[in-house]
């Protein structure tokens, strides 16, 4: 019989939330292509920093944990960071 120790549940609990995350980020980048399409037909830019700072103080104080709160804004900055570069790689196919 194998024992799972503490750190093999920790990881495999991160594992299920990784896919989690996964589904959720698809859905994220469904969207965005939502969003590019519409800039494109509105001749709008990809960048809209007045809308990534309202999500970063919204995500920073939706935070439960003020610990946590730098580290989850850094995350989503990289996020709309990758979701930008994706909606210029969108823009490079039509």
């Amino acid at each position: 019989m194998i024992l799972m120790t503490e750190l093999d549940q920790a990881r495999q609990e991160i594992n299920r939330i990784n896919q989690q995350l996964v589904k959720l980020l698809e859905q994220r980048f469904t969207a965005v292509t939502k969003v590019n399409n519409y800039k494109v037909a509105h001749q709008l830019p990809i960048l809209d920093q007045q809308r990534e700072q309202a999500i970063l103080n919204k995500v920073t104080a939706e935070t439960s944990d003020p610990a946590k709160a730098p580290f989850i804004a850094a995350i989503f900055k990289d996020i709309m960071k990758q979701s930008r570069q994706y909606e210029q790689a969108l823009r490079k196919e039509d």
